[in-house]
């Protein structure tokens, strides 16, 4: 998804207008500047990215859900979550479904969108996933600090090194599983 450049214009005119006027009142360096434009951003970034998974559970859940035991579940309530973005932490709303018959109780926002609450985002993660695998854990913390300004514990970075490389095993075992299908290979190109 892009921004229109009329948003996008919009915007900068705000920004550029808001700093402008602090600029009258001091002097500011161009480093100053760039970080507190930097700060500004990833402000927007948090609260926009929160607002739009709500309002996409809003635009896209109903009273009612399928259950994958094939009867009806209902909306119990909407829920608050929390996930690491690339701008920090992000809360969002999202709807919590209860099934009478078999007791199963899920967030359809989260499983559509493979969020995990109180983890990672899927960007997040990889970034998380690169920084562990290059350098040691607690460096990796160090360099998502001063690139993404988000703190994120050594154990987060660990977790989803993990995580990723668990993906990895299954990927590989898959792809060792085909190499020895004879039909899967004589069907390839």
């Amino acid at each position: 998804m892009k921004c229109s450049t009329e948003t996008l214009s919009k915007i900068t005119a705000l920004l550029v207008a808001d700093f402008e006027e602090q600029m009258k009142t001091g002097t500011s360096s161009s480093d100053e500047l760039e970080q507190g434009l930097r700060e500004a951003l990833q402000s927007i970034g948090q609260a926009s990215l929160g607002q739009l998974l709500t309002l996409k559970d809003e635009h896209t859940q109903a009273v009612q859900e399928a259950c994958s035991c094939g009867q009806t579940a209902r909306r119990i309530s909407r829920r608050e979550g929390k996930i690491l973005s690339v701008f920090g932490w992000i809360t969002y709303r999202r709807s919590y479904y209860g099934c009478p018959h078999c007791h199963r109780c899920w967030y359809a926002l989260d499983e559509r969108e493979h969020l995990r609450a109180g983890s990672a985002s899927s960007g997040m993660s990889r970034l998380l996933g690169v920084a562990g695998v290059t350098v040691s854990f607690e460096e990796a913390q160090r360099h998502i600090q001063e690139y993404l300004r988000v703190d994120v514990s050594v154990n987060t970075i660990r977790a989803e090194t993990q995580r990723i490389g668990n993906l990895q095993v299954e990927r590989e075992k898959q792809w060792m599983a085909k190499s020895q299908n004879l039909t899967y290979l004589q069907q390839r190109e």
